[in-house]
């Protein structure tokens, strides 16, 4: 744990004082939470035959950068 605190102290020092370590730790948690959810709705589109990004069904679904 003293790793974590210390890797968001010096994140904090390079912000220019924008984030307290603590702010930063917040952050991080909602980014993991944010990239969870995500990944679960992608997991239930694709349960349900769609493509989450371009909305087609994936048989229909071009793949790569479909969403253009």
């Amino acid at each position: 744990m003293a790793g974590i605190m210390e890797h968001h102290k010096v994140l904090s020092e390079t912000s220019g004082g924008k984030y307290t370590p603590q702010e930063i730790l917040e952050l991080e948690q909602g980014f993991r939470t944010d990239a969870l959810q995500q990944e679960q709705e992608e997991q239930e589109a694709n349960d349900n035959g769609y493509c989450i990004h371009c909305g087609e069904e994936l048989e229909n679904c071009t793949g790569y950068k479909c969403w253009i």
